[in-house]
């Protein structure tokens, strides 16, 4: 509803520009006591006699919220995919040498969605699982390979050299 709209449902209107005075409609006004104003987020109105704007909305035929303008929706924010991660970039996050974390059985995936981690069994064969990392946050990793293989513990291939 506009500043215009409202004016022509008041009484014994007065004033220019954005500040009017009018008879306000809640109480039986023989002078203007109701202030209207078009404000920067709205209409603004005031009735020096102690009327609610509430009251003032219900007697003209409008409520409260048609004193503003809707609001205009929002375009909906396209959510960026994630770059997927490949071994460089988790070779600088890890702060490590991207040679070192391939000879440890790292490797970018074959489509490019993230990087494969190598688990190999204690005999050095590689396990049937792999784990992929997609990002470097906490959700960013997932098990590959077949279903109903359980994984093992990362490093199982190097306990011969621990011991």
């Amino acid at each position: 509803m506009t500043f215009s709209d409202i004016l022509a449902r008041l009484a014994n209107v007065r004033g220019s520009g954005d500040q009017r005075t009018a008879r306000c409609p809640a109480h039986d006004d023989h002078n203007n006591s109701l202030s209207v104003a078009q404000g920067d987020k709205g209409i603004v109105l005031k009735c020096f006699a102690g009327c609610s704007v509430e009251a003032i909305c219900s007697a003209v035929g409008i409520e409260v919220k048609d004193l503003f303008p809707p609001r205009e929706a929002k375009p909906a924010r396209k959510r960026r995919e994630p770059k997927p991660l490949t071994l460089a970039d988790l070779a600088i996050a890890k702060k490590l040498p991207p040679e070192w974390l391939a000879q440890q059985g790292v490797a970018d995936f074959p489509d490019g969605s993230g990087v494969a981690i190598g688990y190999f069994l204690e005999d050095g064969s590689q396990h049937a699982r792999l784990r992929k990392r997609a990002s470097l946050g906490k959700d960013g990793w997932s098990w590959t390979g077949p279903a109903g293989v359980p994984v093992v513990p990362y490093g199982l291939w190097r306990l011969r050299e621990w011991r």
